[in-house]
């Protein structure tokens, strides 16, 4: 919400589409690399990888050129594509099949009940703060927040094993 609206008063609408083409590129190219690299601890990896997602937040929120911010979209893509395949290897993996589905279910709930409530929050805390100090601070937090997960020694020490299946 806050991107189109900083890119339109900024870089202009025809680079937030080059910046959004760019996220989908590290999307793609990551899905690809993610096919054949394999890591021991792969939620680890991917939680540190998350926390690339917050790059093009914070550089929306500097006075950068508009390169910088199709970079940040970019990395991003790579970080967003490693982190769902480790979520979902890890779920797949490390969750036994009678409660996979109830598992996915809550997981799908929260993340799609926080969109329209941090779509509702933003507006508010935009119009007092600036959007620009918003989607960095916004991208500071989310990284911090994302990283934090990883103070889970639960977390950090899941291995990752192909031939491994939870029945």
């Amino acid at each position: 919400m806050l991107g189109p609206a900083i890119a339109r008063d900024t870089i202009g609408e025809t680079a937030w589409g080059v910046v959004l083409s760019a996220r989908a590129v590290g999307l793609l190219l990551m899905a690809v690399v993610m096919y054949r690299l394999v890591v021991r601890h792969l939620l680890r990896f991917g939680q540190l990888c998350a926390a690339l997602l917050a790059l093009p937040m914070v550089v929306l929120g500097l006075d950068v050129p508009a390169a910088w911010l199709v970079a940040a979209a970019f990395v991003a893509g790579l970080g967003s594509s490693v982190m769902a395949i480790a979520w979902e290897t890890s779920l797949q993996e490390h969750v036994p099949r009678r409660s996979l589905s109830r598992v996915a279910s809550y997981d799908e709930l929260g993340s799609f009940a926080a969109v329209p409530l941090g779509q509702l929050a933003i507006v508010p805390i935009a119009a007092a703060l600036g959007d620009r100090t918003v989607a960095m601070w916004g991208g500071v937090l989310f990284a911090a927040l994302t990283l934090a997960a990883l103070l889970s020694p639960a977390v950090r020490r899941l291995r990752h094993d192909p031939d491994r299946r939870t029945d």
